[in-house]
């Protein structure tokens, strides 16, 4: 099975994510081959604030709010943005942005609210802790539903200084029941979630950087209402999926947000995929399936983290069952390719010991198979083979300019 990968690259602090439970998870991790713990729902702090002065709104391009829509956003999303329930509302849920060049179309599908009353939405400035004027109106949530187009572009809206939030009603304004902050533009990457065997549960996964944690953020078709799914991100791809290396939470009705306590660097690598399952009892059949593409992070200028850009691409062939002793600078992104018959791994650690808290892990790739590691913090990294530990190699990462070039296991200076 193939899989196209869309990404697009968005940064901020996000806060109060809601996740959604199930308890199915714990099952489907087990029947995955997977010892990890069930994530945890990052602390929500319900929040109940006057509505802030504004200055008139934008007019807000309005179009049906259709299952057909949400579908086809779905599987198109350039992001996820998780949007976590105020004040006791139950109205968590995602607020799906689409580029749509000179504008960008936002779908927003969270709980719905009392039958049939419009719920006045914004898109605000500053974020949900702070939140400021409106920027952008968004057409009023119905049963839980909104889609608009809005008269921005998706950069204009990505800056890392908005937010999305949703309101009881017109007449209870100043009552917020639902908030998300909008990441930046060059802070986390989008990818396909493609259905399988006519499941309809196209849609797409979202990474988001928090500095140190990840939020996964997943949208596809729904399934039976209230059905928990485990979902899970594995070692290889979709056709050749291998052991399970984070356990999700569940989706239930669509969605899923998981805060996971390491770095993107660690959740979002090259070689993973992101596979969804019918239901606890039906753990062994799978209903949608993403693969993760190339993406690592690197060094800014302001010393946070982004996407990699701006450093240099350093290519490093396996091959005769030697790994590559290599020198680059911060920034820099190394890619090894498997050139031999055997399968390899590149883990983090001093063979045989692989590092408690690993830079980087692969996992196992076969021939012609790739890995891609930034490198965003000077030092020596010393890593190996968990397939055959007799082969060893290191990394020296030096603070210096990016270099540039391509290297072999037999130490070629490359371009």
């Amino acid at each position: 099975m193939t899989k196209k990968a869309k990404l697009v690259w968005p940064r901020v602090q996000l806060r109060n994510l809601m996740l959604v439970a199930g308890a199915a998870l714990a099952i489907g991790a087990v029947a995955c081959s997977s010892d990890d713990p069930e994530p945890t729902a990052a602390p929500v702090a319900p929040t109940t604030a006057p509505a802030p002065t504004q200055p008139p709104a934008p007019t807000a391009t309005e179009t049906p709010s259709t299952d057909a829509d949400l579908m086809m956003a779905q599987a198109e999303a350039s992001i996820i943005v998780p949007l976590d329930a105020l004040n006791d509302s139950g109205q968590s849920g995602v607020a799906i942005l689409l580029d749509k060049g000179d504008t960008t179309e936002v779908i927003v599908d969270i709980g719905p609210g009392a039958a049939d009353v419009p719920q006045p939405i914004h898109i605000h400035a500053g974020s949900c802790d702070t939140l400021g004027d409106v920027a952008f109106a968004l057409s009023n949530v119905v049963n839980g539903r909104s889609v608009t187009n809005v008269k921005a572009t998706l950069a204009e809206i990505t800056t890392g200084g908005f937010t999305i939030n949703g309101h009881k009603s017109g007449d209870e304004i100043g009552v917020y029941v639902a908030c998300g902050n909008v990441p930046r533009a060059d802070k986390a990457g989008t990818f396909t979630l493609a259905s399988i065997d006519g499941s309809a549960q196209d849609g797409s996964v979202t990474f988001i950087d928090l500095g140190g944690e990840t939020a996964v953020v997943i949208s596809v078709g729904s399934a039976a209402a209230g059905l928990a799914q485990p979902v899970h991100i594995h070692e290889g791809a979709c056709d050749t999926l291998g052991a399970v290396t984070i356990p999700l939470t569940n989706v239930v009705d669509g969605r899923s947000v998981t805060l996971i306590d390491q770095p993107i660097s660690n959740v979002m690598r090259a070689g993973f995929a992101v596979n969804l399952h019918k239901s606890g009892d039906e753990i062994a059949v799978y209903t949608a399936c993403g693969e993760i593409g190339d993406a690592a992070m690197a060094a800014t200028p302001d010393g946070g983290d982004a996407m990699s850009s701006g450093g240099s691409a350093v290519l490093s062939n396996i091959q005769g069952f030697q790994l590559q002793n290599l020198t680059i600078s911060v920034g820099d992104t190394v890619t090894w390719t498997n050139l031999d018959n055997a399968p390899h791994t590149v883990s983090h650690g001093l063979s045989p010991d692989v590092e408690a808290s690993p830079q980087f892990r692969s996992g196992t790739f076969n021939k012609d198979g790739t890995f891609t590691h930034t490198f965003d913090t000077a030092g020596t990294f010393a890593y190996f083979c968990e397939v055959h530990p007799s082969m060893v190699g290191s990394i020296t990462v030096e603070s210096g300019s990016a270099s540039s070039g391509v290297s072999d296991a037999a130490g070629d200076p490359g371009y």
